[in-house]
């Protein structure tokens, strides 16, 4: 397992990859945070999407007593935006064992390579989101008038609530 999430890992948050292909999703979260709106915005994808937004941001966590930056089923990452702070955390499933089949959420924080702290300001947080992606590949990453963007990615749907 644990050569399988650094392999994986080297793929999808290989910068090639994730400035092209994580560009909308990427995009649209800055583009969120940027406006202070209100509410919850929920992206579904798949863990390629989760390890190249993370790859963006320069996010790295520990699972256990999975790997380092593993992608479980059922994980996700975490952005939260309070005044000018943005804080991440990622989220799974700490066991799949049979005994336990609730299959309890485990949380650890998603710390910033620029800080490594699971904080980082909201115009840091802006300018790895830009520096991380390449803008033409992005489609649709800015809301329509009504505030809800349904845009197509790579290998999901990002989807505002």
């Amino acid at each position: 397992m644990v050569l399988h999430d650094w392999e994986f890992n080297k793929w999808w948050a290989f910068p090639p990859i994730y400035q092209w292909q994580g560009a909308t999703i990427i995009r649209d979260i800055v583009a969120r945070f940027k406006k202070a709106e209100e509410g919850t915005t929920l992206y579904v994808g798949h863990d390629t999407d989760i390890t190249m937004i993370a790859g963006a941001f320069g996010l790295s966590w520990t699972a256990p007593p999975f790997a380092e930056n593993a992608t479980l089923p059922g994980s996700m990452l975490r952005f939260d935006l309070e005044s000018d702070t943005v804080s991440a955390s990622y989220h799974y499933v700490g066991s799949f064992d049979d005994g336990d089949p609730l299959g309890a959420m485990m949380t650890s924080p998603a710390l910033f390579s620029d800080t490594r702290s699971n904080h980082i300001s909201l115009s840091a947080f802006e300018a790895l989101g830009h520096e991380g992606t390449i803008k033409e590949c992005a489609f649709n990453y800015e809301s329509d008038a009504n505030g809800i963007a349904m845009s197509a990615i790579a290998n999901g749907i990002a989807i505002a609530v």
